[in-house]
């Protein structure tokens, strides 16, 4: 089943557009929802645990596989979520962007330099 309901409105960062869910022609015996693009271009998915890359179609089935989108790329002072291969303590931190690492602790810049970092959105960052 899928996680997106009919009318649904989905956000693309591969595509950077929006598509909508439908369903397929009310006659079939199974109502496949997939999300409708308004144009052309490529997508990377994931299907039985494989990835492939194909011109994207202007139906894509969610039943058949799943879209996996590629992280946003890291902008100044956005919150990244922190930590480093030999420890893993997690912190959260903002990014900087002209240093490509993230502000001290002291909110100045060219702070710390981790090895893992990933852009955490502003309603799932702690507060």
């Amino acid at each position: 089943m899928s996680k997106f309901n009919v009318g649904d409105k989905v956000f693309s960062y591969s595509f950077q557009e929006w598509g909508e869910v439908e369903r397929t022609n009310k006659h079939d015996k199974v109502y496949t929802l997939f999300v409708k693009f308004s144009s052309g271009g490529t997508i990377t998915y994931t299907k039985d645990g494989k990835r492939y890359d194909i011109d994207k179609a202007p139906d894509l089935f969610y039943n058949e596989v799943t879209i996996e989108e590629p992280q946003r790329p890291l902008q100044d002072k956005d919150i990244v979520m922190c930590w480093n291969d030999n420890n893993y303590e997690i912190v959260y931190r903002f990014y900087d962007a002209k240093n490509k690492c993230t502000f001290s602790y002291s909110g100045k810049r060219d702070g710390a330099e981790w090895d893992n970092m990933v852009y955490v959105p502003d309603e799932e960052a702690p507060k």
